[in-house]
């Protein structure tokens, strides 16, 4: 299974830490089990989406893992829209990190 991990970039968000919870799930993934993870900072670059397009096409992930702290929802949410709307339909999309964690039921609608 492909599975890739990203870091969206929000403009509202100033921080340029590595996303250690992804590059932990990528290491975990890749010692562990048959699964490739590839992980997508946007934040490296502070770019949007819309750039990696193509790059994520031809991984073509099964699952899609985002991150992110609640300064950072309004990113994380245009980042899983823009995708849906591109990707094949059966892509799992899941979502991970403190705003999610918190309020979950929120995240889910």
């Amino acid at each position: 299974m492909k599975i890739l991990l990203i870091q969206p970039f929000g403009d509202e968000s100033n921080t340029n830490y590595p996303p250690l919870g992804l590059l932990y799930l990528a290491s975990y993934s890749r010692k562990n089990s048959s699964h490739v993870p590839k992980i997508l900072d946007l934040r490296v670059d502070r770019s949007g989406i819309d750039g990696h397009l193509d790059e994520i096409l031809q991984f073509d992930p099964d699952v899609i893992g985002l991150t992110g702290m609640s300064i950072e929802w309004s990113a994380i949410r245009k980042v899983s829209a823009f995708l849906k709307e591109r990707l094949d339909p059966k892509v799992v999309f899941v979502s991970g990190g403190p705003h999610s964690t918190i309020f979950s039921n929120r995240v889910l609608q």
